[in-house]
């Protein structure tokens, strides 16, 4: 249960097929008195099965859930988010307005690379090299455990196709979105495309920022300074 003593929340939203821990260069940001929740969407972290056997209803669901308790518990919250989750997140904030938006990648227009299909080969295979800093990144925040049965994979198609769904629904969201909003895109991603910022930019909320050195799970030192000192300064600018 979070203490009514702290000055504000901030609610982590990973992607999908991750875990909490892409977010582990942030929490060293989090002042004492700012409660950090990190929610685990279900199926994200376990077997292949696992991840086939939920859907986006579901961690819809969750996010919902999470975002309820903590305002209901803190005056202000913060919903940081990557990825798949930051596209729960716009849908969250367009109904709570008071709550601000940290997003990192949002996946508002798909580009898969070539460099990406590499990365899930890698990690599949077990062949990420100590030296290949990008494919290291993505295996540390994958939640799924492999499993040589490629057939099984088959399952994720639908969440697949919910994924798009949910793209195409927040973007005719994103007029109606309000609240404050620090959105960041990596250059160098390799499943999002950098266009995706140009969705956001009429947004008089939102204020964009491109990473020129980053890609979708691996950040420079540059870049992740910018996006810890950010970070800080909003939760700073709640009191925290």
């Amino acid at each position: 249960m979070l203490r009514n003593n702290y000055s504000c929340a901030v609610l982590f939203i990973h992607g999908i097929l991750e875990t909490p821990r892409y977010f582990d260069f942030l929490t060293t940001a989090i002042p004492k008195n700012c409660k950090a929740y990190f929610l685990q969407l279900k199926g994200n972290k376990g077997s292949v099965r696992d991840f086939s056997a939920v859907s986006m209803s579901v961690w819809k669901k969750q996010v919902r859930a999470a975002v309820k308790r903590l305002l209901n518990e803190n005056q202000e919250l913060i919903i940081a988010a990557h990825s798949m989750g930051a596209l729960l997140a716009v849908e969250e904030a367009v109904k709570n307005p008071s709550v601000k938006l940290f997003l990192i990648n949002a996946p508002l227009k798909i580009q898969i690379r070539s460099q990406m299909l590499r990365t899930c080969f890698k990690i599949f295979l077990d062949k990420v090299k100590p030296s290949d800093i990008q494919a290291l990144a993505a295996k540390k925040t994958y939640g799924i455990e492999k499993n040589r049965n490629i057939f099984l994979y088959f399952g994720w198609i639908p969440n697949y196709l919910s994924l798009f769904s949910e793209i195409r629904y927040v973007k005719g969201l994103l007029k109606e979105l309000t609240s404050p909003c620090l959105a960041y895109f990596s250059l160098n991603d390799e499943m999002v495309s950098a266009k995706s910022a140009e969705l956001l930019k009429p947004c008089p909320s939102v204020k964009v920022k491109l990473l020129k050195e980053s890609g979708h799970y691996y950040y420079s030192e540059g870049d992740t300074e910018i996006l810890r000192r950010d970070f800080i300064n909003m939760i700073i600018m709640l009191g925290g």
